[in-house]
């Protein structure tokens, strides 16, 4: 007998509140804010010193390559400039925006005042040095610590040395803008932060139910404000309404897929460009129902220094004073599990946690962080009995993306599970 199933009622909220932040970069400059340009995970905490508006590279990236599925001036544009293809495809795709002056919101947005990076890729400094040399705007880049010694716990050192780069920052923002920091506004962008993402940790543990109450796609747009709206109230204001509407979903035993039968996790970036094909599995019964991409910007999947996964202590807490704060920063960007054990160790708790029957694995060729030692990560997967099955694709260049095959690849994965399809989605299946 299949579950309830029925569209979120806060889902238009989201689609506004994401469409409305990004017409309010749009209009920055005309509203006398600052415009910052970004790329990767950044400790945006600071900026809040300010009034800003950032553009967030990688989210940018994301919502050109799904409006954008069918230009391939997407890339070319970029490669025509002497850019490999195999580089990072979410800059070469908002590289090829600037380059065009063009985009999802119509154009490339307004110059921005100043660019920042943060190392934790190793394009990321390279990207928005492209982007300030272009446009011939001031360029900060933050350099990222990386603890590469994996049996030892991560020393106070490496925070000590990001914060002091955080103070180089402030001060630096103050003489390029001549406006300045302000230590209040900052707090208040610093509590919305972490109260976001603990709401989307909150949110996405609910996912542990059977039936799930929300889906991979469902996710995908739905994570969006824990990763480029953090610093604004609304965006707390609308993660607290969707946690109650998740919580009564999982009360009602109310589906994402009606039919879920086997619960899979799906490990890498979606392929923004076929975010229809994150559903095609629904009508076997199989369910994304849990993402380490989509759960790590909450607050429950970073990485302590000791090794490991959970909630800081601190989070929730006020921090004494402005250093303990930016030390709660730092301790924010160096947490992400992107090392191969912290993978592991995530994937192991996702596993058990949201008991996780299979795992499709994305090899993503347009990001060498999340491509690098998928053998490693799928074979302690195996060991817990989890079937695991890999596809190579694109986060957002379709031109690595064969339609075809990875939809024969996930038919035969399903039918080797013994799991049947029940009929064609749009006549099971609500959108």
């Amino acid at each position: 007998m299949p579950y309830e199933s029925k569209p979120l009622k806060t889902w238009k909220m989201a689609k506004d509140l994401i469409d409305r932040h990004f017409q309010e970069i749009k209009n920055a400059k005309a509203r006398g804010k600052i415009l910052v340009g970004s790329a990767g995970v950044l400790p945006a905490e600071i900026l809040s010193g300010m009034d800003v508006e950032w553009i967030f590279g990688e989210v940018y990236a994301a919502v050109n390559a799904f409006n954008w599925k069918d230009s391939p001036e997407l890339h070319e544009a970029c490669e025509k400039r002497g850019y490999d293809r195999n580089l990072c495809h979410y800059m070469k795709c908002y590289l090829s925006s600037l380059f065009l002056d063009k985009g999802f919101m119509g154009t490339y947005p307004k110059t921005p005042d100043f660019c920042i990076s943060e190392g934790e890729c190793t394009t990321h400094g390279k990207w928005m040095e492209i982007v300030s040399k272009h446009l011939n705007v001031p360029f900060f880049d933050l350099d990222h610590p990386y603890d590469i010694v994996d049996e030892a716990p991560r020393g106070e050192h490496f925070v000590d040395y990001y914060v002091s780069q955080f103070y180089e920052f402030i001060e630096w923002m103050q003489k390029v803008t001549g406006i300045k920091w302000e230590e209040e506004k900052f707090f208040e962008g610093y509590r919305n932060t972490f109260e976001v993402k603990r709401l989307w940790s909150d949110i996405t543990n609910l996912n542990k139910a059977i039936p799930a109450p929300l889906d991979l796609k469902s996710m995908a747009t739905l994570m969006v404000p824990a990763i480029h709206i953090y610093l604004k109230k609304e965006a707390v204001e609308f993660y607290k309404l969707l946690l109650e509407e998740v919580q009564e979903r999982v009360e009602k035993k109310i589906a994402a897929n009606p039919l879920e039968d086997l619960r899979f996790a799906f490990c890498s970036m979606p392929p923004w460009h076929a975010l229809p094909d994150l559903r095609r599995m629904d009508n076997y019964g199989a369910t994304f129902v849990a993402a380490s991409y989509n759960f790590h910007w909450g607050t429950d999947w970073w990485e302590a220094a000791d090794g490991t996964i959970g909630r800081p202590d601190w989070v929730g807490k006020e921090p004494r004073d402005l250093d303990e704060a930016l030390r709660h920063v730092a301790e924010r960007m160096l947490g992400h599990p992107l090392r191969i054990e912290a993978q592991i160790k995530t994937h192991t708790k996702i596993v058990k946690e949201y008991q996780i029957g299979a795992l499709v694995y994305h090899g993503c060729r347009g990001c060498e962080g999340f491509l690098r030692g998928h053998d490693w990560l799928l074979k302690p997967m195996k060991e817990l009995g989890v079937r695991c099955m890999a596809f190579e694709g694109s986060q957002a260049d379709p031109r690595d993306y064969t339609v075809a095959q990875v939809h024969d690849r996930m038919d035969v994965f399903l039918e080797s599970l013994g799991l049947k399809d029940h009929g064609k989605k749009e006549e099971k299946i609500k959108a």
